[in-house]
């Protein structure tokens, strides 16, 4: 490419980005990319959908709320039998709680502090939102329409006459052919306090649990996967539940299928070059969505070609400092290997808008040269530290100890580094200002806090304990953010 071409692309590319959103929900087609995972997650049998932040739990629970993409959805996968549901009723505790017509969370408190057992204020929740379902089907539900402590009444007055209904409904359902889907999410929110939000989860676990072989009710929960976690699957033959749940995973291929494919939505150039490469059209139509069949299921050749055409093959002069197409993905990575489309998103938005110095594009080759992918990784870097600190508002206060380190660090260094800030009592301190949950059992005794400390860290994939447990390395989307130095890694944030 020559410069002008190089500037031309870089211009477009980047204003497409630019109106790429966090949390944006989809309009059409052409806002929905399937990984081969999230298939099987959306299966009308699949109960529990976990994911950690950004993986596309909210996502996939509008669009399934949304009629007209669930109907898009069926056509291009008739195999989820989604031409059966009749109606979906969502159970969302974000931003949508109050148009779900759910109750504050000071009401759900209230009411579990009053003794209501959390698998009875679930039916009660359940029954509420299928309200239109019963009058529709001529099924009587009397639960009362006043406020949301007669309601929790009622269902703990008389359990076998609510779930009565509940199973008519059903099966007047199941006998038609007809489905009606209930959707949960945002469950972090549904409580103030997480000692009770645990108890939420594990009743709304035991509610699935015995809706498990209903065929005219479907169920789906949406879960974060540090919920999971928590001591929630304590009760008889959870493990049927649990070993049901699906994750939404995101391989590299997928990540970089996902950018290509918003990028063609858009730019008649991006899709020829892809032509070019894969030697393959691009199929259009349907809902104005763009496809290429390379993109429905990924494969590295064919989008590591893709990448090629705008950055170099390595990080440098050759392969010592990386493959562009692996060590992206890799610098963006927990501990666990895992990437969110989110935060590929963002480093890539970022990279793509990276302003360079002037005169840099006299020596600029390439649409994205290694120096905006670095920018963009440390983008990435510091907006995923926001999202964790929001998530655990201790971590700032644990990982404070490396700020003065370089990784690997000595685990015993870290362990002293604790003691002597008294980071315990501090991470102590400011989970009770926040209402949550300390990140170590209080009423254990005999445990070591500080290793405690260290399993939640590797847990949520911010920390990895080398192979001998002597020494800590954190990986670059967490280190970077945090300003914590690396020798011969990508330099930290200020």
């Amino acid at each position: 490419m020559n410069n002008d071409q190089i500037f031309r692309l870089r211009k477009e590319f980047s204003a497409i980005a630019m109106q790429w959103t966090a949390d944006a929900p989809a309009t059409s087609l052409k806002d929905i990319f399937y990984p081969s995972t999230h298939l099987r997650a959306l299966q009308l049998d699949r109960l529990i959908v976990v994911g950690m932040r950004g993986a596309g739990k909210s996502f996939w629970s509008s669009v399934l709320a949304n009629s007209d993409l669930r109907q898009a959805t069926a056509k291009k996968y008739p195999h989820l039998r989604y031409e059966t549901i009749e109606a979906v009723r969502t159970l969302r505790w974000d931003d949508q709680r109050k148009n779900d017509g759910l109750p504050e969370s000071e009401t759900i408190s209230h009411a579990l502090n009053e003794g209501i057992s959390p698998r009875l204020m679930w039916l009660a929740l359940v029954l509420n939102a299928l309200r239109p379902d019963f009058i529709q089907n001529s099924i009587s539900m009397d639960m009362p329409h006043g406020n949301w402590q007669s309601r929790f009444q009622w269902c703990m007055e008389d359990p076998e006459r609510a779930f009565t209904s509940l199973h008519l409904l059903n099966q007047l359902l199941e006998n038609n052919n007809k489905r009606v889907l209930v959707l949960t999410d945002g469950l972090d929110r549904m409580a103030p306090e997480l000692r009770q939000s645990n108890d939420c989860l594990r009743g709304l676990f035991q509610f699935l649990l015995d809706q498990r072989k209903s065929k005219g009710l479907s169920f789906k929960a949406f879960v974060r996967e540090d919920m999971t976690m928590r001591e929630v699957a304590n009760f008889p033959d959870a493990s049927k539940l649990i070993n049901e749940a699906i994750k939404l995973e995101w391989t590299r291929e997928d990540l970089y299928a996902l950018i290509w494919k918003k990028l063609g939505q858009n730019s008649a150039e991006f899709r020829k070059l892809v032509k070019d490469v894969t030697k393959r059209s691009w199929g259009g139509g349907y809902q104005s969505a763009w496809t290429h069949e390379e993109l429905e299921d990924p494969k590295e050749t064919e989008m590591q070609a893709i990448l090629r055409m705008l950055t170099t093959v390595y990080m440098g002069s050759n392969k010592k400092r990386g493959i562009s197409y692996s060590w992206w993905f890799k610098h963006l990575a927990d501990s666990k290997n895992r990437v969110s489309p989110r935060t590929f998103q963002h480093s890539f938005k970022t990279a793509i808008s990276n302003e360079p110095e002037a005169g840099f594009f006299e020596q600029r080759t390439h649409v994205l040269m290694p120096v905006d992918i670095q920018r963009g990784v440390q983008s990435a870097s510091q907006d995923r530290v926001v999202e964790l600190s929001e998530d655990y508002h201790w971590i700032k206060t644990a990982l404070d100890a490396f700020r003065a380190q370089v990784v690997p660090v000595e685990w015993k260094k870290i362990e002293e580094i604790w003691s002597a800030n008294q980071v315990q009592s501090k991470i102590a301190d400011a989970c009770k200002k926040f209402e949550v949950f300390i990140p170590w059992e209080d009423n254990q005794t005999g445990i070591n806090i500080s290793q405690r400390l260290r399993r939640v860290l590797e847990e949520i994939g911010v920390i990895e304990v080398r192979s001998d447990g002597t020494k800590i390395d954190i990986p670059d989307i967490y280190r970077v953010g945090y300003g914590i130095g690396k020798k011969g890694g990508v330099p930290p944030n200020a």
